[in-house]
């Protein structure tokens, strides 16, 4: 490729090394300089009209006829090959091929049934004319790239490297997303765009979840930079202690009715039970309500008495009288 050959300037095309491929932009020359060793056999024939050359020829030719060193349908191209310093020169200007994949044969007399294979990619020229890129990259390209494009240096964006890049190199810390706010190069305003759980300007702060709480109903806010649980108070589930727990639905009474409350539930117990909840069989008897000797039985619910003789009623508290009667 050249150097800067505009107006007024005064520079020579650079020779590149050659391996048989290379690639060039608009407005690039290419040299090629041909050794005995870049000879290969050739299977056109010197007879044919137009092949027979005196000095050497370069043709644009099909991919089977590049394969086979074949020029029976090539197109001769208006090249003019150059002999400096006993070397043997072909110049290629980018006027004289197309866009794209050229496939070129060179053939001359004095090398026999001899050719010269060469491939040669134009690329598009997407530097313009800008192509020192606004003195702020270089026009490249490579084996991957359909053209050249300017590759900014540190510090400058845009398609020729015309804008000042607020964002180079990246001042957001922590994987944060920097946004460039400035245009051209009025100022170098940026801002970032933080993960979850960092904040400020650069993303450098690591962001407390939990203040304010975001747990409900009395729920206590536990975590770190990325995460937070809620612990709930009782009588309350969800992830941020939102959902009213029924805590009836597992009937927690044995022997009751279960209510719910807000803070938790309580057992309204059936008659001959106790406890928080209803478990406990209450013994009536151990107030010992059988008196006058009777025997108190323990039944669920309530007690029963057995009397002794002379007594009866519920406590053994009626006395009855045990004088025979006579009968006529």
């Amino acid at each position: 490729t050249p150097e800067d050959c505009s107006a007024g300037s005064s520079c020579t095309p650079t020779t590149i090394s050659w391996e048989g491929t290379a690639d060039i932009q608009s407005g690039d020359v290419l040299i090629v300089e041909i050794d005995d060793h870049h000879l290969i056999p050739s299977n056109y024939n010197k007879s044919t009209e137009g092949a027979h050359h005196t000095t050497t020829a370069v043709y644009q030719v099909t991919r089977l006829g590049h394969e086979n060193c074949d020029i029976t349908e090539g197109v001769l191209l208006d090249i003019t090959p150059l002999v400096a310093d006993g070397k043997k020169l072909v110049t290629l200007y980018d006027k004289d091929l197309t866009e794209g994949i050229n496939l070129l044969i060179v053939v001359s007399e004095q090398w026999g049934q001899q050719c010269v294979r060469l491939k040669v990619t134009v690329k598009s020229d997407n530097c313009g004319e800008n192509a020192d890129c606004s003195g702020k990259g270089v026009c490249y390209s490579n084996n991957s790239m359909e053209g050249y494009e300017c590759q900014c240096c540190s510090g400058f964006a845009g398609t020729h490297c015309e804008e000042i890049d607020a964002c180079s190199p990246s001042p957001c810390t922590n994987n944060g997303i920097c946004v460039d706010l400035s245009q051209g190069h009025e100022g170098n305003a940026y801002q970032c765009l933080c993960p979850y759980g960092y904040t400020g300007k650069n993303c450098q702060f690591e962001s407390d979840p939990c203040n304010p709480s975001q747990c409900l109903n009395g729920g206590t806010c536990v975590g770190n930079s990325t995460h937070f649980r809620c612990d709930c108070t009782s009588g309350y589930t969800g992830p941020l202690c939102q959902h009213n727990l029924n805590e009836c639905e597992s009937s927690p009474c044995v022997h009751g009715i279960c209510v719910d409350q807000e803070d938790g539930f309580r057992c309204f117990c059936q008659p001959g039970f106790s406890g928080e909840l209803c478990n406990f069989e209450y013994n009536e008897c151990e107030s010992n309500p059988c008196i006058n000797g009777g025997q108190c039985i323990d039944n669920i619910g309530g007690f029963s008495c057995k009397c002794t003789r002379g007594y009866t009623g519920k406590r053994c508290h009626i006395k009855v009288s045990l004088t025979p009667i006579a009968l006529d």
